[in-house]
């Protein structure tokens, strides 16, 4: 049963030893703050901020109590997805992708084919060569809903950050400017910092892999800049230093950067990171026997 807003704000209140006159003092009537909680009124947005403030709670914590505390759809996918990935478990891909197919021809909501056409990706990535591949249909479909959108919120974040087996490197680049240019923005939310920093480490990896000089130089240094300020970015530093690694291996021709990338798998590996370890050990290794 679904909860009302007025119902879980109070749950809040009361928790917090808070009495509806020190809650809506300066903001709204003790009564209009009363019928809130009781059903019976709506209170506009901003002075429903304000009120949340008042009592210390994010707009992300009463979301979740609102919904029970289901996360997001997509972010639930995503985990199974990647879960599945990392087992090779392609049956179970494929039955994500025919549900959030089925969901998106009796529904016609565009993010279940969005999100479909983004397991494909990993379907095809574990089985080359089979029936789940992306079409040019899938890649302008899902190109023009993110060059469609005007402020990006969480899914379109996590959408970007899980396509660039679908996206080529222009396309990820011409949407990426979005985002640098709001890069204050995007990393004020705690939620948006890691997914931002993400999608720049795969651009970053993109480029290398297409030997683009300058565009990766480019995107190394906003990379660097942006973790300067950031110490707590651990897992991020050390994929960092696997790609700086990759880059001067790759692109300035260097043997050195060998070096960098076998220092980042020790530190994996001693993080307990055993899967990432591998998997990168796996990706150091092909470049070494090329």
């Amino acid at each position: 049963m679904k909860r009302m807003p007025g119902e879980v704000f109070k749950e809040f209140r009361i928790s917090k030893h808070e009495t509806l006159n020190s809650v809506a003092k300066d903001i709204v009537s003790v009564s209009q703050l009363s019928k809130f909680e009781r059903g019976k009124n709506e209170i506009t947005l901003l002075k429903f901020y304000k009120l949340l403030e008042r009592i210390n709670v994010s707009i992300e914590e009463f979301t979740l109590s609102l919904n029970l505390y289901e996360t997001d759809s997509f972010i639930d996918i995503l985990k199974e997805v990647r879960h599945y990935y990392q087992e090779n478990n392609v049956n179970k891909l494929i039955f994500l992708f025919k549900n959030e197919s089925f969901l998106y021809k009796e529904e016609g909501q565009v993010s279940h084919k969005l999100n479909s056409i983004c397991i494909k990706q990993f379907i095809y990535d574990l089985e080359e060569g089979s029936n789940f591949y992306i079409t040019n249909n899938d890649r302008i479909f899902f190109k023009n809903y993110l060059n469609s959108v005007d402020m990006w919120t969480h899914y379109e974040l996590l959408l970007f950050a899980n396509s660039f087996k679908i996206l080529d490197l222009k396309s990820s680049v011409k949407l990426s400017k979005y985002m640098i240019q709001n890069i204050d923005i995007f990393k004020s939310i705690f939620q948006y910092k890691k997914i931002l920093i993400e999608i720049l480490l795969n651009i970053f990896l993109l480029c290398i892999e297409n030997r683009d000089r300058k565009l990766a130089l480019y995107y190394k240094k906003i990379i660097s800049n942006f973790l300067l300020i950031e110490e707590t970015l651990l897992y991020e530093k050390t994929i960092f230093l696997f790609m700086s690694g990759l880059y001067i291996h790759t692109i300035l021709d260097r043997k050195s950067g060998v070096t960098d990338m076998e220092t980042a798998i020790s530190i994996l590996y001693k993080l307990g990171s055993i899967d990432l370890a591998m998997n990168y050990e796996g990706y150091l290794k092909k470049i070494i026997d090329e």
